[in-house]
């Protein structure tokens, strides 16, 4: 299946580049939300479509009870058991608080997006 998918990457990376673009303008006014810059003097592939916003677990579960597919960001490996630290890395955990991995598949439509927008738009207007 992998291989195949080969055939289609330059299709896919076109297409999550756009689906980015969207993001970015449907949620541009918001003062809560901040879409992740990328550097722009590199070429990306967007695998993950992250944004940043006060607290991301609220704003996660609120999303999920919809019905829309959004993960946290990755736990910071200095906090994980194995690891044994005590010691603070203030920059990943508050990436971790507050980055949200918005849906990002080459099959989401317009609509899709705009309905994801609309809900974390819905969800700062209710004040929370």
């Amino acid at each position: 299946v992998g291989v195949a998918q080969l055939n289609r990457a330059e299709e896919f990376v076109k297409r999550k580049k756009e689906i980015l673009e969207i993001y970015k303008k449907l949620l541009k006014d918001m003062t809560e939300v901040t879409v992740f810059k990328f550097n722009p003097k590199g070429d990306i592939s967007p695998h993950r479509i992250i944004i940043m916003v006060p607290f991301a677990r609220p704003l996660i579960e609120y999303l999920s009870s919809l019905g829309i597919g959004v993960r946290t960001m990755f736990m910071p490996m200095h906090s994980q058991v194995c690891y044994n630290t005590q010691q603070e890395f203030p920059i990943t955990e508050k990436l971790y608080v507050q980055g949200v991995c918005l849906p990002s598949a080459p099959g989401l439509t317009q609509e899709n997006i705009e309905f994801i927008c609309e809900s974390i738009k819905g969800f700062y207007s209710k004040g929370e």
